[in-house]
């Protein structure tokens, strides 16, 4: 039986988590490139000033799949506060050599280098914008290869694998980063706790900032500026919508984390809803009961992956379940065995270009 494309209902957040539990019907189409897998990572934690200095600032990476370190010719850019294109930070000049799931790497500059102690992966000039502004990382295409940084547009967010925009950043985000969130990134840490893609739910304040580098070395900075306080019954804006009685936004439903409560059904998409009613810049026309949009679906062409042991792959075990139920258990996670990405079949377009998935063999229970 010869099938040359899978069809498959992914989100992009879940593409990048995709553990192939899955048959994959499909013509495999040769050993996957030795170069070039980067871009199933995350900016996880930034820093652009320390006790009043400037100089101190630092970006770090975190993968989320094995084989990310081949980081040469990716770009890390920085974006004023209107939008505007501030240049680059840094074109990466070399590859990293730890690789894995939560894996991280850093960048930073000199200053940070001696305030902290920590050696970073890749020294950067102190150019990443104070209190409002936008950075981002990474390069354009479907991961299996860096695009030369003179062939594509630096000054198109949608053109990196992840950004942040942060303080009272008003210019064009990248599509999969969502709202910018209104912490600035000086005294403190903005840290990342989840992976929605909305930079204003997935990134907070934190007292302690622990940077790391990629030979698992880190330290711990506490904030010389402390973080907006939740909860003390004083609006500080712009990182509060409200707080205890300084409801005025939402009068009596100030929620316990200083938000007002998100109302699905009154025509404005707001933040953990991609769209609302007539509100749906998202999906024109599309938009769901439930305020989200349809999931899109992609067609997808898969690469046989070969552990590059640098390191091994570690065999490690997780817990699945599927709407059937029928197989659910603890599976051993054995070793990589192909990455997907998206493919444009017939002129139908790719929808989600970062929507990659890796997949592996996997032993679980028996039916």
């Amino acid at each position: 039986m010869d099938f040359t494309r899978l069809r498959l209902v992914m989100t992009g957040a879940l593409a990048r988590r995709c553990l192939g539990w899955m048959v994959l019907v499909i013509l495999l189409q040769g050993p996957l490139p030795a170069r070039g897998i980067f871009h199933l990572a995350v900016i996880d934690e930034v820093m652009t000033s320390y006790d009043g200095d400037p100089e101190v600032q630092f970006v770090e990476i975190r993968m989320l799949a094995v084989f990310q370190l081949f980081l040469t010719n990716t770009v890390i850019g920085a974006f004023g506060a209107d939008g505007a294109y501030l240049g680059d930070v840094l074109v990466l000049p070399n590859d990293v050599t730890s690789h894995g799931p939560n894996i991280p790497w850093i960048m930073g500059t000199s200053a940070f280098a001696a305030a902290s102690g920590l050696t970073p992966d890749f020294i950067i000039p102190a150019t990443l914008p104070t209190v409002t502004g936008m950075v981002c990382w990474g390069a354009p295409g479907n991961g299996l290869s860096v695009p030369n940084p003179a062939s594509w547009d630096h000054a198109d967010p949608d053109n990196y694998t992840d950004c942040l925009a942060y303080g009272g950043y008003s210019g064009p985000t990248k599509t999969l980063s969502g709202t910018p969130t209104s912490l600035t990134a000086d005294g403190h840490s903005l840290q990342r706790i989840s992976e929605t893609e909305d930079n204003a739910a997935d990134f907070a304040c934190v007292s302690v900032a622990t940077p790391a580098n990629n030979a698992s070395e880190s330290v711990s900075l506490p904030a010389t500026t402390s973080c907006p306080l939740c909860g003390n019954g004083s609006l500080e804006t712009p990182a509060e919508e409200c707080d205890g009685s300084e409801d005025q936004a939402c009068a009596g439903q100030c929620q316990v984390d200083c938000t007002c409560p998100v109302v699905c059904g009154d025509n404005v998409a707001e933040i953990g809803e991609a769209c609302d009613g007539t509100d749906d810049a998202s999906c024109p026309g599309e938009c769901l009961s439930d305020c989200t949009c349809p999931i899109v679906l992609d067609h997808y062409k898969c690469y046989k992956a070969k552990d590059l042991k640098n390191p091994k792959f570690s065999t490690t075990s997780v817990n699945l379940s599927d709407r059937f139920g029928v197989n659910d258990g603890e599976f051993e996670v054995k070793k990589p065995t192909m990455v997907c990405v998206p493919v444009d079949q017939d002129g139908q377009g790719i929808q989600q270009p970062n929507g990659t998935l890796t997949c592996y063999q996997i032993k679980g229970p028996k039916l």
